[in-house]
């Protein structure tokens, strides 16, 4: 029988190798791509880890949703396995809504994409104001003359 401690101690063991693997996977999020990408796979990686399912219903006890999706369909029990699926889409969707809350909100706060680019330009005509002006640039000759000393 699992005591109290020792179904807290898993969990605890359980969350720090979780976060390690997750920073260790850092480097490789790196590499994916754009950043919505690199995103997209970190939340999808921490869904996975991270979302938990009812194991033993009779006692309340949770564990991590993929290990016990797999180890109820290793054991036949496709109810069990159905619902800690469950469990993992309703994360997935709180992942969706939340990118593309993401997304109506950059799209919002960028006030268009028209009116992005009209401010880069001020801002660009503010600075070439400022500046002093430029020298205007010699052209120098490629012929090279030779000078000889005069003697009168």
């Amino acid at each position: 029988m699992l005591t109290q401690f020792g179904y807290l101690s898993a969990w605890a063991i359980y969350l720090v190798a979780g976060l390690v693997f997750y920073f260790a996977m850092w480097p490789l999020f790196k590499r994916l791509g754009p950043r919505p990408v690199q995103l997209f796979f970190r939340a999808l990686v921490a869904a996975v880890l991270f979302t938990p399912a009812i194991s033993v219903p009779e006692q309340g006890l949770w564990a991590p949703a993929y290990i016990v999706a797999l180890a109820s369909l290793m054991q036949n029990d496709e109810v069990r396995a159905l619902h800690a699926s469950m469990f993992m889409a309703g994360s997935l969707c709180v992942i969706g809504l939340l990118f593309a809350l993401e997304f109506i909100l950059g799209k919002l706060g960028r006030g268009g994409q028209k009116a992005a680019p009209k401010a880069a330009v001020d801002k660009k005509a503010q600075k070439s104001a400022d500046k002093k002006p430029k020298k205007p640039k010699v052209k120098k000759t490629a012929v090279r003359e030779r000078i000889e000393p005069h003697v009168d």
